[in-house]
């Protein structure tokens, strides 16, 4: 079971936030009389979010940066974490981008 939800906002005329959210729950069983270990199967978080930030800045600049949340992994345990992933900085125009 599970759901999603993104969208878009427009913060000014040179900035807008881009987000996400899931929820993934899985519940997995053995059929009766057979025996399979789910393990493997089953590590995925059940909370993740994404928030992603776009800047045009004069000069045709444009600045990103994104955020992630991953609740905790279960097999292996991995506790739940947030990740500001590498910032992305180009020149952007018509239809074409050229990052530095």
């Amino acid at each position: 079971m599970g759901a999603e939800i993104s969208g878009n906002f427009q913060v000014s005329h040179s900035w807008r936030l881009r987000g996400g959210y899931t929820y993934f729950e899985k519940d997995l069983q053995n059929k009766p009389g057979r025996i399979y270990d789910f393990t493997p199967l089953g590590n995925d978080a059940k909370h993740q979010a994404l928030l992603h930030s776009i800047s045009n800045l004069p000069g045709n600049i444009q600045f990103d940066m994104s955020m992630r949340y991953l609740s905790e992994l279960p097999a292996p345990y991995i506790p739940e974490y947030f990740t500001l992933m590498p910032a992305w900085l180009g020149l952007s125009g018509n239809g074409w981008n050229f990052p530095w």
